[in-house]
């Protein structure tokens, strides 16, 4: 399997004050997270152990869990850099809300096809276990927040229905992600646009004011 350059940068910062501790901090916790996918794309999630990922990253077990409080816990910085990449793309160009969500789902569809069938058992171990921070059922973390606003903006212009919850949308949004790449990996979709697509145009069929 070819190595995955998705996740070769770290995410910014959040906080523009970040000092060099910080910045120290948050580049130490990356690389144990891309040594961490290095080694799944390899040999799986279920295959990889934490001792492995430390070995990888030349870093102390100490140093693992000061950073993650298990395995799991590496999703934070996962969805982290997948949404700024998606938010920086975002930011450079001027679309309606449906060309922004039809932008969001076909970056992640493109990222689930890259990582392969890593993929659904790394999301479905994240949410499984315990102590890690994604969460496809919090409307303010993650992609989700990403969307919250695409649909507020798109009810408050009259693209969308005004009865939707941008809550809902956006978790059925991600939650779907997370289905797609699991049912993936057990019937691949040959087809153009990917299923995620077509999951989007399920929930545009209602969404859009008619």
């Amino acid at each position: 399997m070819s190595r995955l350059k998705y996740f070769d940068t770290p995410p910014a910062a959040e906080d523009e004050t970040e000092g060099r501790r910080g910045r120290k901090k948050r580049a130490t916790a990356h690389r144990i997270f891309k040594s961490a996918i290095e080694l799944m794309q390899k040999d799986g999630y279920h295959g990889v152990s934490i001792e492995q990922i430390c070995k990888r990253a030349d870093v102390a077990r100490a140093t693992f869990f000061q950073h993650f409080a298990n395995k799991a816990a590496l999703m934070g910085v996962f969805t982290d850099i997948v949404r700024k990449r998606i938010e920086t793309e975002l930011a450079m160009e001027t679309v309606t809300p449906i060309d922004q969500l039809r932008h969001i789902v076909d970056h992640l569809q493109r990222l689930t096809d890259e990582m392969g069938p890593v993929s659904a058992d790394m999301l479905t171990a994240f949410i499984a276990e315990p102590g890690n921070d994604f969460r496809i059922d919090d409307p303010e973390a993650g992609i989700a927040q990403l969307i919250v606003p695409i649909i507020e903006i798109g009810q408050s212009d009259g693209t969308f229905a005004q009865h939707w919850s941008p809550n809902d949308v956006a978790i059925s949004l991600v939650s779907s992600w997370v289905g797609v790449a699991r049912r993936n990996t057990i019937c691949p979709d040959p087809s153009n646009g990917g299923p995620l697509n077509r999951v989007l145009d399920l929930i545009l069929n209602g969404l859009i004011e008619r």
